[in-house]
């Protein structure tokens, strides 16, 4: 099932050209959506790929929203797995208190975050424990590859194939 949505989005991340019978591959900055209403959550410039969990069940790079991607599945329980994107930036709401119980990142509260206009969870916003301290912003997103969408993969899907 993730390897169909990696692949997916692949497929839709890369923006192919033919000039004079050869085929060109254009990396593009691309927007980030949530797959449940298309608000738009983040762009693949913000994308971060150095915040590593020690408790990812497993990782790989994959090439998605138009750029090389490091993705971590995260178990969330004994039943189900999350893979995750990492983000400095993104659009989702965090709610509830700051939590520090369970954190997939050592020595950083959560919250969870969720699409600011539909409500659905997407997410969760890291934030270091001693930067209510120094004062500091080093937040970071997580979000569930499973509740985003590339514009460029969403626009392949409602085009009128007859323009």
């Amino acid at each position: 099932m993730i390897f169909i949505i990696t692949l997916a989005l692949y497929l839709a991340s890369e923006v192919v050209s033919v000039k004079d019978n050869s085929v060109t591959s254009h990396s593009l900055h691309e927007l980030i959506l949530c797959r449940l209403c298309g608000s738009e959550l983040s762009s693949s410039n913000y994308i971060i790929n150095s915040k590593i969990s020690l408790d990812s069940e497993n990782t790989f790079n994959e090439t998605l929203f138009g750029k090389e991607v490091f993705v971590q599945v995260l178990s969330a329980n004994f039943m189900s797995n999350i893979p995750i994107i990492t983000f400095g930036h993104s659009e989702c709401l965090p709610i509830e208190e700051w939590s520090e119980i369970e954190s997939w990142f050592p020595d950083y509260l959560w919250k969870v975050c969720i699409c600011p206009a539909c409500g659905e969870i997407i997410g969760w916003v890291f934030q270091p424990t001693n930067q209510l301290k120094n004062g500091t912003s080093n937040i970071f997103f997580a979000l569930d590859l499973h509740s985003l969408i590339g514009e460029t993969f969403l626009d392949s899907l409602i085009k009128n194939p007859y323009n």
